[in-house]
């Protein structure tokens, strides 16, 4: 496979969170494909500082829970796995399944209406929350979902292992038992194949990256080989601060996952091609420190411009996938009607968030 030469950037071009465990963590005028990378514009929303780690748990990959209990009418939700994506501005998590090829969300509304006569409830529904607000986060002006829990929100941020929900059964709304399950996690894959590269960064698509090791944040980092004549190399690794330090009154750069032909430093935890600039060719604010998303919405450079992509990481089809415990923790003692886990800030498939 001959892919276009990438060269070292002389200047390349122009190229989180959840609480404490996910971060979310970067436009250009050259084309990779002569050459460049690229430099991105550096208007980046604000990560969350605020803890709301358990004493004790880990960091690892977004946890995921299995839903079971739903009545016949809405049984396709039985068996869906939500993941948690992401924070709400009320600083709660929310969820999201792929259920039916379409997507299935759970999250905290504070007024589900916006009317401000409303109650504080959890929400299973199809449409994504707008994470900026804090009531009608389907902005629909109505209460339209598929089941609703009304309570207040945890100091967890989660909605309840096991509770019971009012369900839409078709013909009246049924009180049911609904369980959200913990899944054993995956384990870092040695071998991930990338895909979802736009045009002008097609070359990307399956790419193998392996693992080659932890940085000094205890981030995976991975590296693709190009089998063509100038042996190129490309990167995959998690940067706190992209082009490192913040100078006084400036706002630091938010932590995210960068797709670099520079190979990082992995003895530094900020600025890991230490170019003290925010240059690559793909970024994604989404994913915890210790682990890349599996499929996610990143920042791309493609040829011309930036677009919002959305990148996967597959196993390898020559390995299979290892399932490892000890990555995120359960939280000791934690009754079945609240969360067990403390979550850190997730997606794993891809580098950037759209401004």
């Amino acid at each position: 496979l001959k892919l276009p030469v990438a060269t070292t950037c002389h200047p390349r071009g122009a190229l989180g969170a959840m609480a404490s465990l996910w971060r979310r963590g970067a436009m250009a005028t050259l084309a990779l494909a002569t050459g460049a990378c690229a430099r991105e514009d550096t208007t980046t929303p604000r990560p969350i500082a605020a803890s709301r780690a358990a004493a004790g748990t880990q960091v690892g990959e977004p946890p995921r829970f299995v839903m079971s209990g739903v009545c016949d009418f809405k049984a396709s939700l039985n068996g869906a796995v939500f993941e948690v994506v992401g924070f709400t501005a009320s600083g709660a998590a929310y969820l999201r399944a792929e259920v039916e090829n379409t997507m299935q969300y759970i999250y905290h509304d504070l007024d589900c209406n916006g009317g401000g006569g409303g109650k504080a409830r959890w929400i299973i529904g199809n449409h994504a929350p707008n994470t900026s607000k804090l009531v009608d986060l389907d902005d629909d002006g109505k209460c339209n979902y598929h089941a609703r829990l009304d309570v207040a929100l945890a100091d967890s941020q989660l909605p309840p292992v096991r509770a019971t929900w009012g369900v839409f059964c078709g013909s009246a709304w049924e009180p049911m038992v609904l369980n959200l399950a913990l899944q054993e996690e995956r384990g870092a894959n040695s071998s991930l194949m990338l895909n979802g590269a736009c045009e002008g960064s097609s070359f990307f698509n399956g790419l193998i990256f392996d693992l080659q090791g932890k940085t000094a944040s205890g981030s995976p980092y991975y590296k693709a080989m190009v089998n063509n004549e100038e042996k190129q190399s490309f990167y995959i690794y998690h940067d706190t601060a992209c082009s490192g330090s913040a100078a006084p009154g400036e706002e630091a750069p938010v932590p995210r996952w960068i797709l670099d032909e520079s190979e990082p430093d992995a003895h530094r935890v900020k600025d890991l091609d230490a170019d003290h600039k925010c240059e690559y060719h793909a970024r994604t604010f989404e994913g915890g420190v210790s682990a890349l998303p599996v499929k996610a919405s990143w920042r791309m450079f493609c040829g011309t411009e930036w677009k919002d992509v959305i990148l996967s990481f597959s196993a390898d089809s020559h390995e299979a996938v290892v399932l490892q415990q000890g990555d995120f923790a359960v939280v000791a003692g934690a009754p079945l009607t609240s969360p067990l886990l403390a979550l850190g800030l997730l997606s794993f498939s891809v580098l950037v968030l759209a401004f």
